[in-house]
């Protein structure tokens, strides 16, 4: 809670959420509905013994009977949201449903499975309970991921996946873990057996698809069998039963047979198929059958038995590019990636189709995107009729969100084959991350018209539903989804964002533990479960999911759904920061950032002391994502999410003064027609006894004791943003700030000052790793002061007089940056820079100086006038690039070419009216100032966990309140605080970072630093403010870890500061956090006075202590309580340049906490600041109460 006193607002509370039992949208009155259906399935009422077909989308009720055929499969989803598949041969009872309210006992799902095989996915709250009874034993279900098989005696044999199941009879009950399995008898109590790979049980469980085409193709096909495949193509079975019939004459009998299979297959009879394929295995069967066999073995869930048919055929057809494809295939389907990678090495170098589409599959699989993308753009080359390598190309370029070669290439795919499966649902994928809704909905209507249990349509409509703000309906889709493929990690992640969204926190969590385990190489699911912990105040176990998203980083395929999130909290570091451990945070930003994501630009923002700093990363951030402020201010969304939203503010504050500024705040994000977000927030501060600073020159710091003032302030910020496509991004801001002060001293002073400000500025996204930024800024100030006391020296005489004066300030500014990577590690941008600037004073002073000697009174009236006229023009050109050398090594640079146009002119008048002393002084200064500005940096990584960064920054600070311009080299930012607009710095840095385990980070840092402000004598060459650009932030907590430790903005003109710094940051447990930092620092300052030269060399710059020692501590509560405090020892330090205001050494102590109301509506936030210690007669304790409402 740091700040100066004109501070208005005071971050709040990060949101968790609360869970709202919900269902699947299974209609009204039923109990389960069949969403997939694949050959023979019958349905029976209790009340009915016979049998009738089963049809998709039909709706059961509880008592109600299903059963599956021969080759048959059928998934339920239930409306206590529970998934199921049933295996061939299987009947299973609906016997009870849970509701969401129990009318007796708990609520209970029972289902009862008499024969067969059945897998089940649920998610029980608090007292649910799912049965499956069988005839040997009962399983108890509260939540997991299970498969389940009993005999045609009854024998029932038990494998968990995930969670814990209750499993027994009335001989006995035993509990079976994730990874175990158990096994009962009729009338005998149930065992525990071990099993090598649980995994293997369930791999029937599967949306594979059986397509001959490709198979057919393996090998030179008898060209009488050319039609039969040629209607197979057209998806025509009765043209290809008619030709098959007129080819048999003439068509070898084998091949005859094998096309019959391959028709039996399009049509989805696997029965026939599968009875036919056999049969031809038993003679001198052709290369097709036995890939097709194979197919309908991966599609049984028995890997094992398709690889070792595969190997038989090897035996025939040795090295055979479609058979090594196809056990490729095989092996990573049964999770075999070792074999898959031996498989494919056999095969190096070899230019088939089938391989290479292998080779793509195995290098998503292992996470390496570039290598994927290379495979599948060969598949491309190599077969440019196939479908499936523009299908596999455009999913990929899908996952980057490189929307334009994605759309293209999916049309592509399309083209070629109307029917490919997945391209539809790729397709509206594609369209839904892009916000074009109608294109989405179309593509998902396609392709679940022609596919109803097309899991990839399914989890893109999923998303869609999403993104319109429809959370449960998603959930409903990610559910069918899930029931095809329970395997498709994709899915998983959205489910876990939807039932975050409606509450339901703790099944947000164990579907992302899922997710991550199908892709363990994924980072995204640890990042959800990041921002999900820090959301619920576990800010341990949030610390844990981002290092362990950290180690995935290298895998990433896409973030911007996820980073781009509307709190921009989405990069590693933030459950970090939220746990006081700022300088690990810093780090994990670092090396997690990309220029493309505003989330990572918004989060060095939160980090950045500086005004200029921050200001700048977020612009950038506003300008890469300006739906970054448009998100609730008491949930994290985890996903862009439509709505309106608000806060209701009061701010008590009080220190010499006493402040109270109320405020509302309104945002919210549409995207009905094109994502529009907006922000809005009003404030009105009205205090009493502010002190009054008594202008001095070369004297102490002093306050007026005649009397203090009243000020009154508005503040009124406006935020619109808009994304017209999905790579043109538009933003804009408007802040009005008025102020006015009036005192009731001897003076009367009084000051008024308006400031408008307004930025317009794009970004436009030519591919996921090339973008352009532009900003058009202009800001207006006007100041009107009134008998503002200063003191006057000349000679023997002074005294303090009435000070009049309206100053006046203009800025406008220019920028444009672009950044494209060349490659993988390469990256290069080029920034340009334009800043016009003018000030304009006009003062007058006039009151009494006198002096006393020998006794007598010497007094004379004085009149003082001065005159201030400033233009000055910047313009930077900048060139930067950062370059990954290998694993551990990389370097980055910057060449600045800039210049600073100055036509400074100032005059200053004083008259004695009784001597007739005069004075007059004139300041000039018309030169062009031109640099050439290197910056160079290397981070070194030794080992995991260590960073070596080393930089020389040398600095000209432009102009302007922010920088398109890098503003950091090798992760180390420059200093914005010591310098001045046009000032320029040169810096030597070495930083060393090292994590020690997983709960201690140390840091050490040492720093050379020369700065050299504006010094044109006479002439005020204020540096531009945007103090409340941060206020879109919509923060929701402040850690004193996150403050910063110099107390006030130095003003001096030229100086050095060395620096040797070290700190450290601990995790004592789940709740606690600890850190520490020590600053040795050495500074030397020259400064410049009206009537003295340059005075070198023996002054410290203002607030910097030559020792400062910090100790601090955060700890969070589930129950929503959160506790940051710190003490920091500062020895002796001055507010001026001068140094002739003292603070005195000794050691303060810093208190914030802040409570949330359970429905997350109300938040409190309470502060005490500068507790204890010595002070000067300038400091006093400082205290804060902020009470918020949010709707």
């Amino acid at each position: 809670m740091h700040g100066r006193p004109t501070r208005l607002a005071l971050t709040a509370l990060l949101a968790c959420a609360i869970p709202v039992p919900c269902l699947a949208a299974v209609p009204a009155g039923g109990a389960a509905e069949i969403v997939s259906l694949q050959g023979q399935g019958d349905q029976r009422p209790a009340s009915v013994a016979e049998w009738r077909p089963a049809r998709l989308a039909q709706v059961l009720s509880s008592g109600d009977f299903v059963r599956t055929g021969e080759a048959a499969r059928m998934a339920l989803v239930f409306a206590d949201e529970t998934q199921l598949r049933l295996h061939q041969n299987t009947v299973l009872q609906v016997k009870t449903i849970a509701t969401a309210i129990a009318t007796a006992g708990q609520p209970v799902t029972t289902l009862r499975l008499d024969a067969g095989r059945a897998w089940t996915q649920t998610r029980r709250p608090t007292g649910s309970l799912l049965q499956m009874e069988t005839p040997a034993a009962t399983a108890a279900i509260r939540g997991t991921d299970w498969d389940i098989r009993v005999e045609p005696d009854g024998r029932t044999l038990l494998t968990v996946l995930s969670g814990t199941v209750d499993f027994g009879n009335e001989q006995g009950r035993i509990a079976v873990g994730a990874n175990e399995a158990a096994y009962a008898e009729v009338g005998k109590a149930p065992i525990k057996l071990v099993l090598g790979q649980p995994r293997d049980r369930v791999q029937w469980v599967n949306a594979l698809q059986a397509d001959p085409l490709p198979h057919l193709a393996a090998t030179p096909l008898p060209a009488a069998l050319g039609p039969v495949r040629a209607a197979l193509a057209a998806h025509d079975l009765d043209a290809a039963r008619t030709a098959l019939e007129q080819a048999r004459a003439s068509a070898p009998p084998q091949w005859a047979a094998a096309m019959e299979a391959a028709i039996a297959l399009q049509a989805g009879d696997w029965r026939s198929a599968r009875d036919l394929l056999a049969r031809q295995l038993q003679g001198q069967a052709p290369l097709p059958v036995w890939l097709m066999q194979s197919d309908l073995q991966l599609i049984d869930g028995e890997g094992m038995d398709a690889i070792r048919t595969l190997q038989r055929a090897l035996q025939q057809w040795p090295a055979h590019p479609a058979l090594l494809a196809q056990l490729a295939r095989a092996q990573l389907l049964s999770d075999r990636v070792p074999e898959a990678e031996a498989t494919l090495a056999t095969a190096q170098g070899v230019a088939n189709p089938d391989l290479v589409l292998a080779r793509a599959v195995l290098a998503r699989r292992l996470g390496d995107a570039p290598a994927t993308l290379a495979a599948y753009t060969d598949a491309t080359t190599l077969a440019p009729q196939d479908a499936r390598g523009w299908l596999g190309l455009g999913s990929v370029y899908t996952e980057r969100e490189d929307t334009g070669p994605a759309r293209k290439t999916l049309q592509q795919a399309l083209a070629l084959d109307p029917h490919v499966a997945g391209a539809q649902g790729e397709r509206g994928t594609l369209e839904t991350f892009a916000n074009r809704f109608a294109e989405a909905e179309s593509a998902f209507s396609s392709a679940l018209e022609d596919h109803p249990a097309d899991y990839v349509a399914l989890t893109g409509l999923g998303l869609l539903r999403l993104k319109q703000g429809q959370p449960q309906a998603a959930l409903d889709a990610f559910l069918r989804a899930g029931v095809m493929e329970p395997r498709y990690a994709r899915a998983r992640t959205w489910t876990a964002v939807a039932y975050y969204q409606l509450g339901r926190h703790q099944d947000a969590i164990t579907t992302l533990q899922q997710a991550s385990a199908l892709d363990e190489k994924d980072p995204i699911p640890y990042m959800l479960l990041a921002q999900i912990y820090t959301d619920l105040f576990q800010p341990g176990e949030a610390v844990q999911a981002a290092r362990a998203a950290v180690t995935r980083m290298p895998y990433l395929k896409s973030l911007n759904q996820l980073a781009n999130d509307q709190k921009g909290s989405a990069n590693l570091g933030a459950s970090l920061a939220f746990f006081g451990m700022e300088d690990w945070a810093l780090e994990l930003a670092q090396q997690s950032f990309s220029p493309y994501w505003g989330a990572s630009h918004l989060f060095l923002a939160d980090r950045y002391r500086g005004e200029f700093n921050k200001n700048s990363e977020l612009f950038q951030g506003f300008l890469t994502d300006p739906m970054a402020f448009g998100a609730s201010q008491r949930y994290a969304s985890l996903l862009q999410q439509p709505g309106n939203h608000g806060a209701v503010d009061v701010w008590q504050e009080q220190e010499f003064y006493q402040l109270s500024a109320p405020s509302v705040t309104l945002n919210g994000m549409d995207n009905r027609q094109v994502p529009v977000s907006w922000f809005f927030k009003a404030q009105k501060a009205k205090g009493s006894h502010f002190p009054i600073d008594i202008g001095v020159t070369n004297q102490p710091a002093i306050y007026d004791a005649s009397g203090s003032a009243d000020a009154d302030a508005e503040v009124l910020t406006i935020g619109l943003g808009m994304q017209p496509n999905e790579r043109l991004n538009l933003f804009a801001y408007a802040n009005h700030t008025g102020i006015n002060l009036q005192a009731h001293n001897l003076f009367a002073t009084q000051v008024d000052k308006t400031t408008q400000q307004g930025v317009l500025g794009l970004s436009y996204l030519w591919s996921p790793t090339e973008q352009t930024w532009f900003k058009l800024g202009r800001s207006l100030e006007a100041t009107r002061i009134e008998n503002f006391p200063m003191l006057f020296e000349l000679g023997p005489l002074f005294g303090v007089a009435g000070f009049a004066a309206n100053p006046r300030k203009s800025l406008s500014d220019l920028q444009l940056r672009h950044s494209v990577d060349l490659e993988p590690g390469t990256r290069w941008s080029v920034a340009l820079e334009h800043v016009a600037e003018k000030q304009a004073s006009e003062a007058l002073g006039v009151g009494r100086l006198s002096t006393v000697q020998n006794g007598q009174t010497f007094s004379d009236t004085m009149t003082f006038g001065g005159v201030n006229a400033i233009d000055r023009r910047y313009t930077g050109l900048t060139l930067d690039g950062e370059r990954q050398l290998n694993p551990t090594l990389k370097i980055d640079g910057a060449l600045a070419l800039q210049q600073i146009r100055h036509r400074v002119d100032g005059a200053s008048g004083l008259r004695l009216s009784t001597s007739g002393f005069e004075t007059l002084d004139t300041a000039r200064r018309h030169d062009t100032e031109r640099v050439l500005s290197p910056r160079l940096g290397v981070v070194l990584r030794p080992e995991p966990g260590a960073t070596l960064r080393l930089a020389y920054q040398d600095w000209l600070r432009p102009l302007s309140v922010s920088t398109l311009t890098r503003v950091e080299t090798a992760g180390i930012a420059v200093e914005d605080r010591l310098v001045e607009a046009g000032g320029r710095h040169k810096r030597l840095v070495a930083q060393w970072s090292q994590e020690l385990g997983g709960n201690t980070f140390l840091s050490a840092r040492a720093d050379h630093l020369q700065v050299r402000n504006p010094d044109t004598l006479g002439v005020d060459l204020r540096t531009p403010s945007l103090p409340f650009l941060e206020e879109m932030r919509n923060a929701q907590l402040v850690n004193l870890s996150s403050t910063d430790l110099l107390e006030d903005t130095p003003d001096f003109h030229h100086g050095t500061l060395s620096t040797l710094a070290a700190g450290v940051n601990h995790m004592v447990n789940r709740q606690w956090s600890l850190y520490g930092k020590y600053l040795y620092q050495h500074s030397e300052t020259d400064y410049l006075s009206e009537t003295a030269t340059l005075v070198a060399n023996t002054h410290f710059i203002p607030y910097i202590p030559r020792h400062t020692l910090a100790l601090g501590a955060t700890w969070a509560s589930s129950q929503r309580l959160y506790l940051s405090g710190r003490a920091v020892y500062r020895s002796e330090r001055f507010e001026d340049a001068s140094n002739l205001t003292p603070r005195p050494p000794g050691w303060s102590l810093d208190l914030v906490g802040y409570w949330e109301s359970s429905d997350k509506h109300w938040l409190v936030g309470m502060g005490a600041l500068n507790l204890l210690g010595p002070k000067s007669a300038r400091q006093k304790a400082r205290y804060v109460l902020d009470a918020r409402y949010r709707f």
